[in-house]
């Protein structure tokens, strides 16, 4: 199963460069076999066309089934897997040819295994100041970023003797 889809959330003249662009990506990966010679017997059509546009300020989720193409799609856009089609944008920037150390750490890919998304030896709150730091946090100071991530602690409910812990 292959994941193919166009997902155009509209544009106004005036909005901002989308924070992920995606104009017909695929990614195939081909399928060898032997084990002296090597040699191409097929090819897995892992994403097969996907265009796909998320603005600023907007959240999406992708759904399907199970060996769809989610993840696959996911770690391109993070420069995991190389494209072999299409062009992928992030804030701007192609990272379709780009190499992983290369890209702008503005997009964060969560996989479905909690435990092998969080490191468990972190702290809540390094976690969550985590991408405050990295992202620049527009000048923020570390008291800034404290108070932050202490505001949105207490917007979930987390009591604050479980955060560093």
């Amino acid at each position: 199963m292959t994941l193919a889809a166009r997902v155009d959330v509209g544009e106004s003249p005036d909005s901002p460069p989308p924070i992920v662009e995606m104009t017909d990506v695929k990614v195939h990966f081909p399928v060898k076999r032997g084990h002296l010679v090597r040699r191409t017997v097929g090819v897995v059509h892992a994403v097969d066309g996907v265009s796909l546009r998320v603005d600023r300020g907007t959240t999406v989720a992708l759904v399907g089934e199970s060996g769809s193409g989610k993840t696959t799609l996911g770690r391109a856009i993070m420069g995991m897997v190389p494209v072999t089609e299409g062009v992928i944008k992030v804030d701007g920037h192609d990272v379709s040819a780009a190499r992983h150390g290369q890209l702008p750490h503005i997009v964060q890919i969560v996989l479905q295994d909690p435990f092998g998304s969080l490191d468990p030896r972190m702290q809540i709150e390094k976690v969550i100041s985590e991408p405050l730091r990295v992202g620049g946090a527009d000048g923020h100071s570390a008291k800034d970023s404290h108070e932050r991530v202490t505001e949105l602690l207490d917007l979930v409910g987390l009591p604050p003797g479980s955060r560093t812990k």
